[in-house]
């Protein structure tokens, strides 16, 4: 996830629910996010990996990730040892991107945006530019709703189910 977690904002809200589910079912999870705090109901299952900011052109007021190395995250993701990946989309290149791309292990999407005006999509299209070759390791592509997948495929080039 590109943003912190310790947000009630909705793709955390989506990402806690999904999460508390998984565990429920006996799975373990982590979220890496770029900066947390590591408390609360998912204490010792955030991997904060470094810092992140609040521009003001964010429309959610959520912090953003920073870039983060690559030899950073290929030490996480060894460490780790990966069965799945899911990560909420769209995503920084140079965090969730690089996670993504070093990642050994399949990798899920979630589209978490909601496209409100001419300028998000453009922007959104602008970005998959940079985020094409992340886009080729992931093997599944999901959207929350239908309005979701309908924003999802006028700017990524996927297709994408509903969940």
């Amino acid at each position: 996830m590109d943003t912190i977690l310790h947000s009630d904002a909705g793709v955390q809200q989506i990402m806690k629910g999904l999460a508390r589910f998984l565990l429920s079912e006996g799975h373990d999870i982590r979220f890496i996010v770029p900066d947390s705090t590591n408390e609360g109901e998912f204490k010792g299952k955030i991997i904060s990996m470094g810092l992140s900011i609040n521009p003001i052109f964010n429309t959610t007021s959520i912090p953003l990730s920073l870039y983060e190395t690559k030899a950073k995250i290929s030490t996480m993701l060894e460490k780790e040892d990966f069965d799945v990946i899911h990560a909420a989309m769209p995503y920084n290149p140079y965090f969730g991107g690089r996670i993504i791309n070093q990642a050994q292990c399949p990798v899920v999407t979630t589209f978490m945006s909601y496209l409100k005006n001419d300028l998000h999509r453009i922007s959104i299209r602008l970005l998959n530019k940079q985020l094409s070759t992340s886009y080729k390791k992931i093997k599944y592509f999901m959207a929350p709703t239908p309005s979701a997948k309908q924003d999802a495929e006028k700017v990524v080039p996927k297709t994408f189910e509903v969940i």
